[in-house]
């Protein structure tokens, strides 16, 4: 039996603390539209790969308005994860095929995205790590 312990992160300029998969990191990252973190696995070969928080001062609609300049919506759901509701959507890239999955969920005025290209690895931890979000 295998048994995976995630480690904290926390980080008082994102608002926010969950938890993290073994042989992950998280890198704060600058961002035109607020403060992001990004979480990768250790050693990662393809840079983008991972995932990305980023807190913004934007309203959900402006956000959408922009990726929807380029990205197609495939699907929208609700969801709650740690008593806090996210709206979960799936983007698609006509021209490539690529798909994107982005949470959003708002506090205190403040936007919150957990977004990243749909693989093996974004799809796995996008709902952990959701599970363990805790707004400070």
């Amino acid at each position: 039996m295998i048994v995976d312990i995630w480690k904290s992160y926390a980080n008082d300029r994102l608002g926010a603390d969950f938890l993290i998969p073994p042989d992950t990191t998280a890198d704060q990252i600058p961002d035109a539209q607020g403060l992001s973190v990004y979480i990768h696995e250790v050693g990662e070969e393809l840079p983008g790969t991972g995932v990305t928080i980023t807190k913004s001062s934007q309203n959900l609609s402006n956000v959408l308005n922009q990726v929807g300049a380029t990205l197609r919506t495939a699907a929208q759901s609700q969801q709650s994860f740690n008593g806090q509701s996210w709206t979960i959507y799936t983007f698609v890239d006509d021209r490539s095929g690529q798909q994107f999955i982005d949470a959003f969920s708002e506090h205190s005025g403040t936007l919150y995205q957990v977004s990243g290209q749909m693989n093996p690895f974004v799809v796995e931890i996008i709902p952990k790590l959701l599970s363990t979000f805790a707004f400070l």
